[in-house]
């Protein structure tokens, strides 16, 4: 149920994400973490995997 909400809360945001507000800070952190995903890709892990391994350890519980 709550993981439902966060995906739904997160679609929500990117389909408005031109109306939330990036502060300096903010804008830095993301060129900081693109600058570090272009150096290695691999060590990223994509949203659908994080959801699916989640979602599997929900179902043995």
């Amino acid at each position: 149920m709550k993981l439902q909400l966060a995906s739904e809360l997160w679609d929500e945001a990117l389909a408005h994400q031109q109306d939330i507000p990036v502060t300096p800070a903010q804008r830095e952190e993301i060129e900081r973490s693109m600058a570090e995903f272009e150096k290695d890709p691999g060590k990223v892990t994509t949203w659908e995997a994080v959801k699916a391994r989640i979602l599997a350890g929900r179902r043995r519980e």
